[in-house]
């Protein structure tokens, strides 16, 4: 059986990599692919770039320029022009391994699965990603096999699969009447379990097939009140999911883990936040406060525990510690190969 898959890429101001992600796209192994490009209103150049990839590979490759409507608008745009049975989402600056899409479809076609998860490695760099040279692999926890609807959605809210578009396959039914959320940032968290509550079989294969570049100014690497607010807003969405379906799919722990995660968002975030103008996320801080105490019992990674602390205690001496902080961590980070 052969599929065709629609590699949707949202495009906003990348001309430095997109030629990089382009170029992974139409080596790949696997045919028929229909690339759909989304020139989410670029300044760049990034859409001339498009339109002479699309000129190159007219019967491939189709692009759609619209005003900017962010990364959801574009994805959007994307799913509903595609044509493909399956599709994979690419961000522009990230990279797939040229046989990405061949190994997804056959974990799908050989596990009758609706979606499809691999592994990725992360590249801090700005350069040019070698794809043959293995970045730090994640997740370590990653157990290949197939699971179920329920068995996935549990896995996701215990952090053994990511809520990332860009490491999975999906057939198309599943986004049948299904979106992203418009004109928010961090949609993956309000989507991700969405999709997975509509398939019966979720494939997990171990390869690393994604090399995902982790970049100043990228969207998840901007630091705002707003980014901010909007994951917040993803969060209680998808806390509100596990606390519904808790006893009945999930257990109190795996609540309890996403409680966690979303406490040490809010800390971290508001930490970053907080050498701009803290008075403007001070309903941020009162709801961490509010939570964190029942919360600081549970497990909780030392650098979480001592920035709640200091929210709590001493917010004004943040600003002061973080640059003595972020030094420590790159040296660390030096040491550690990372």
């Amino acid at each position: 059986m052969e599929l065709l898959v629609s590699a949707i890429v949202p495009v906003y101001n990348v001309s430095p990599w997109l030629r990089e992600a382009l170029d992974s796209l139409v080596q790949q192994t696997y045919s028929p692919v229909e690339i759909i490009l989304v020139d989410d209103g670029s300044t760049d150049g990034s859409g001339k770039i498009c339109d002479e990839y699309a000129s190159l590979w007219p019967e491939r490759i189709r692009v759609f320029h619209q005003e900017n409507r962010g990364l959801s608008g574009a994805r959007n745009a994307g799913l509903n022009h595609m044509h493909g049975d399956a599709v994979v989402f690419l961000d522009p600056d990230d990279a797939f391994d040229v046989e990405m899409i061949q190994k997804m479809v056959d974990a799908l076609l050989r596990d009758r699965a609706e979606i499809a998860v691999c592994r990725y490695a992360v590249y801090r760099t700005g350069g040019r990603m070698e794809t043959e040279r293995a970045g730090r692999k994640i997740p370590d926890n990653f157990r290949a096999g197939v699971l179920s609807s329920g068995e996935a959605l549990r896995a996701l809210a215990e952090g053994k699969i990511g809520h990332a578009a860009w490491d999975k396959i999906y057939l198309r039914k599943i986004w049948t009447g299904l979106r992203y959320p418009d004109h928010r940032v961090y949609e993956d968290v309000s989507t991700t379990y969405q999709a997975f509550s509509r398939a019966e079989r979720i494939s997990l294969i171990p390869d690393v097939l994604v090399m995902h570049r982790v970049r100043a100014g990228s969207i998840t690497q901007t630091k705002s009140l707003q980014n901010m607010r909007d994951w917040l807003m993803a969060m209680q969405e998808y806390e509100a999911f596990i606390r519904a379906n808790t006893p009945g799919m999930f257990d109190e722990r795996q609540l309890e883990k996403v409680r966690l995660n979303q406490l040490s968002g809010k800390v971290s975030q508001w930490t970053m936040l907080s050498r701009a103008d803290q008075d403007k996320a001070k309903d941020i801080r009162e709801e961490i406060l509010r939570k964190g105490d029942r919360l600081m019992h549970e497990p909780v990674l030392i650098r979480v525990r001592i920035a709640y602390w200091m929210i709590r205690l001493c917010p004004r001496l943040i600003p002061v510690m973080l640059p003595v902080y972020r030094f420590l961590r790159r040296i660390a980070a030096r040491a550690l190969g990372r």
